[in-house]
């Protein structure tokens, strides 16, 4: 009984294509990844514009973002309300910063603050300082907890309050 070459060749192809159907459809591998963006970055300016504008500005001089996050040390910001803003460590997320040790803070409006701990709402303009703070506004000194600034209405909470003022006398007197 011979067998055709023909057939045996036919026979021996389906063999492979079913063997190597079978391995590709049983040990396939998830091919979907979770992609995750990780940059990180040196001595860098963030600059935020509009078309007539310059709405923001953060220096970060080592920062790393991972997943919409911005983390840096070693910052300074400013923006349309502030003049300055400085700390050792930042996270920046949609709208706020969160900046923790040293953190100095400079309003266009002459009030300045000090802390280790503050959080900045830049859609609210608020400032939150969740900790002791020195604030100075000319020659007035104010010192307290737990405070909370609301730059468009420029009302200011605090507690454990101690302040020292100076009033201007009138000429008249």
């Amino acid at each position: 009984m011979a067998v055709r070459i023909e057939y045996l060749i036919v026979i021996i192809s389906i063999i492979i294509l079913a063997f190597g159907y079978d391995y590709k459809v049983f040990n396939q591998h998830n091919s979907t990844k979770i992609v995750s963006k990780n940059l990180e970055f040196y001595d860098t300016n963030f600059t935020k514009v509009d078309t007539s504008e310059l709405i923001s500005s953060m220096y970060v001089k080592y920062g790393f973002m991972k997943s919409k996050i911005l983390e840096g040390y070693k910052i300074v910001y400013h923006d349309t309300q502030i003049i300055k803003l400085q700390a050792n460590k930042a996270i920046s997320k949609a709208h706020s910063i969160r900046l923790d040790g040293n953190v100095s803070i400079y309003q266009k409006d002459g009030i300045s603050c000090f802390s280790d701990i503050a959080i900045y709402n830049k859609n609210r303009l608020k400032i939150i300082i969740p900790t002791s703070f020195v604030s100075h506004m000319g020659n007035n000194t104010m010192l307290g907890r737990d405070m909370e600034y609301d730059m468009n209405t420029k009302v200011l909470f605090a507690k454990n309050v101690t302040a020292n003022l100076e009033i201007e006398k009138n000429s008249e007197e």
